[in-house]
């Protein structure tokens, strides 16, 4: 609203799992994003992924999961997360429970944001 009447306008903000951030928008990008806001379609799904863990980033906040067909999929987390769940998990199949963004543009572009819920081991239990 303040963009659109001429001022510029800077947002700050951080999720549990993002750094801190800064944009600022002026008039002409406060309504090129607004155009482009309300032209995406968002979905929000549960849903679970089984794979391998193959690394993270304590850093990002992130954990990297090799699907079965080759792919890396990016899970965010708590920062200090990343390092139990990777000595705990790395290079062993797992059940991640996520909850997953969906954004899709107009032009068909589409990105998906994970965010892990729960991870588990697919592996049986050795001590079987």
């Amino acid at each position: 609203m303040l963009a659109s009447t001429g001022t510029s306008v800077t947002l700050t903000w951080q999720s549990q799992v993002t750094e801190h951030r800064v944009s600022r928008l002026t008039t002409a990008s406060a309504a090129n994003c607004r155009k482009a806001l309300e032209s995406a379609q968002v979905e929000d799904s549960s849903d679970r992924l089984t794979g391998t863990v193959v690394g993270g980033s304590k850093l990002r906040g992130v954990i990297e999961l090799e699907m079965a067909d080759g792919r890396v999929v990016v899970i965010r987390t708590e920062k200090n997360d990343v390092p139990p769940l990777i000595a705990t998990y790395a290079q062993r199949q797992v059940i991640a429970d996520v909850h997953t963004l969906t954004a899709r543009s107009p032009g068909g572009r589409e990105h998906r944001s994970h965010l892990l819920l729960e991870l588990s081991s697919a592996e049986p239990d050795s001590a079987s």
